[in-house]
């Protein structure tokens, strides 16, 4: 097991940790960010605002949605985002961040390599692009109706 310098985490400033999280939500409101970690708006807000230390659950999810390091989150130092191990999902990340919810999915999706190629497919072509982002709003209902017609 790794042995990781803890040096640098002294007393944590969570109002610091709280907009380094505001930050990492871009334009997806508190409710969405909500929904994605499984946790309530209040929530999400007490921790935004520091008045709420997060958890380490929290936190695990924040990196697995976002991508970024939860040394970062909590210290504001060190590497901002996590490696992503595929090429094709990494480079379709980078292009396409300025889209939250699509960057979210493709965070989510980045170890998949099959799916990787075919989104990578999707993202050369215009049409491609726009239906990934059309998709990127769909609610479950609308999904549960795409699975059905393809399978």
């Amino acid at each position: 097991m790794k042995n990781y310098d803890t040096s640098s985490l002294g007393a944590l400033d969570f109002k610091a940790v709280g907009v380094r999280l505001k930050e990492l939500r871009l334009s997806t409101t508190q409710v969405e960010w909500a929904r994605m970690a499984n946790v309530d708006q209040g929530y999400v807000s007490q921790i935004e605002t520091g008045k709420t230390k997060p958890s380490l659950k929290y936190l695990a999810s924040v990196s697995a949605t976002s991508g970024c390091s939860i040394h970062w989150i909590l210290t504001g130092t060190g590497k901002k985002y996590l490696p992503l191990k595929h090429p094709k999902v990494k480079d379709a990340v980078q292009g396409y961040a300025a889209n939250a919810k699509l960057y979210y999915t493709l965070q989510q999706l980045r170890q998949d390599p099959e799916l990787a190629t075919t989104l990578s497919t999707l993202f050369r072509r215009k049409q491609g692009r726009r239906l990934l982002k059309q998709m990127a709003t769909w609610d479950d209902k609308k999904m549960q109706a795409l699975r059905l017609m393809v399978s």
